[in-house]
């Protein structure tokens, strides 16, 4: 297969003018042009994607998917091992030619110092996260890993400096060049790749395979790893055709070593990662360190007794959140409408799909709060159309990746509503605070709200997942 350098330019030449009608994907809007109350999408489905700038929201999502920069979290994972391996691959098949080898590095080399940029760093307990580019390198609690990475990180940012700054001169949240940047680099790829003469064809067949999925996914999987799970066993296939035609250019022993150590990498990485996933290792291990329950639930037991019959359904109910029983009890006591705001427990409130409306963004109570201001009329106007019950995820914030705190702002006002509101009424949640007594000692109690004489860390006795509300 070959293309000339007419046809090339005229692909160039098309993939601009294809580009220049597109709204990018609609990932983004700029969030000064958006009411806060619509930003349902950049909250949910941009949190994979990224905040950065248009071009830059793409040129990292190999990076960023690899190292969970935007999204933490088992369910996202799909590791480093192929981002680091790929590049290798392909170093290894210019291994003979210094001047695409050098090349080739220099590319990987700044594109690894660009994507740093918008990475983040930890300290040394992992309980303050902060951008690559607010680097805290006095921070008293800094180790000696966290110190070299801020130098490296330091140093990524003066090499790529200028390069950052001439990107962000011709991109921002809407662009009209992200996509020929994309499809134009996608092309040369090909181009590079197909003109090889030494590449063998059944790796060429594997290339433009994997190039165009490779290239679809990028423009239109928003970051969203399972929309791309193809991409492991097509990019770990590359890497041994990778390796394959390189082997006339090496030497017997060095490509032993080469494949050894490949498939030593990903022989542990495969390990560690089904490890983790079938045990109870996760963020809290890391933060917290072993304890002595680490690694023995490689499955929820907590349903178990009832599967068996030591339980009754109310006992399992309790069994998976403190007063759970008692919260579905009351919301399938009748048929009225349950406004549900984030939860994951409606499997077990009867006629669901009629009487739950789900708000899981808050996006519809926000509008609503935007009309009747007031604690009193927004009340008055749920009562007016049938809702009877609020059902909460106390965690539903945590999710905001947004620079502006939209998910924050909206959960904030969620509970200015519920708080000292007397037209309605906790029936349930699994979080508790403390109460001081009159002796001075601290009690713990049922309740969502703690007391604002306490100080924080003394507030709460257990933090909950869920609250079940009343309206009166």
């Amino acid at each position: 297969m070959y293309i000339n350098k007419i046809q090339f330019f005229h692909i160039v030449i098309l993939a601009f003018l294809i580009s220049l009608p597109v709204a990018l994907m609609g990932q983004d809007e700029n969030v000064s042009d958006v009411l806060i109350e619509e930003s349902a999408q950049r909250e949910e489905i941009q949190r994979y994607f990224g905040y950065e700038d248009l071009l830059f929201r793409y040129l990292t999502i190999p990076y960023d998917i690899s190292v969970n920069v935007n999204q933490q979290g088992k369910y996202v994972d799909i590791g480093f091992a192929l981002f680091a391996l790929l590049p290798l691959a392909l170093l290894l098949l210019a291994y003979k030619n210094k001047r695409w080898f050098y090349g080739l590095m220099m590319f990987f080399t700044l594109y690894l110092f660009i994507c740093l940029q918008f990475s983040f760093l930890t300290n040394s307990d992992r309980s303050r996260y902060y951008p690559a580019t607010d680097l805290v390198t006095t921070s008293t609690d800094a180790d000696i890993f966290q110190s070299v990475l801020e130098q490296i990180y330091s140093f990524a940012g003066i090499l790529t400096g200028p390069i950052v700054a001439g990107l962000n001169s011709i991109t921002g949240p809407e662009d009209h060049i992200t996509y020929p940047i994309i499809v134009i680099f996608f092309i040369g790829v090909l181009w590079l790749v197909l003109r090889r003469q030494e590449v063998s064809d059944r790796f060429k067949v594997m290339f433009v395979i994997s190039a165009v999925f490779i290239m679809l996914c990028w423009m239109l999987s928003g970051g969203i790893i399972w929309y791309a799970f193809l991409l492991l066993p097509l990019g770990y296939a590359l890497i041994f055709y990778a390796q394959q035609g390189s082997a006339s250019k090496m030497s017997t022993a060095s490509l032993k070593g080469v494949k050894v150590l490949t498939f030593s990498i990903i022989g542990i990485w495969v390990f560690t990662a089904y490890t983790s996933r079938i045990s109870n290792l996760g963020v809290q291990f890391l933060i917290q360190g072993p304890t002595k329950d680490t690694g023995k639930e490689i499955v929820d037991w907590r349903p178990m007794p009832y599967t068996v019959g030591n339980m009754n359904a109310q006992q399992a109910l309790n069994n998976l959140a403190s007063n759970l029983s008692l919260a579905i009890n009351k919301l399938n006591s009748d048929d009225a409408l349950i406004l549900q705001c984030g939860s994951s427990i409606q499997f077990d409130i009867k006629n669901d799909q009629i009487r739950v409306f789900e708000d899981n963004n808050l996006s519809y109570f926000f509008g609503i709060a935007n009309q009747q201001k007031t604690q009193a009329s927004i009340t008055s106007y749920y009562k007016s159309v049938g809702f009877k019950y609020i059902l909460l995820d106390l965690k539903l914030h945590t999710i905001d990746r947004t620079p502006e705190g939209s998910l924050r702002a909206k959960f904030n006002a969620m509970l200015t509503l519920l708080m000292d509101n007397p037209s309605i009424r906790l029936v349930a949640t699994d979080q508790q605070v403390n109460v001081r007594m009159p002796n001075g000692s601290l009690s713990p109690r049922m309740g969502v709200f703690p007391d604002a004489s306490l100080p924080q860390a003394q507030a709460f006795h257990v933090i909950g997942s869920y609250a079940v509300f009343e309206f009166l």
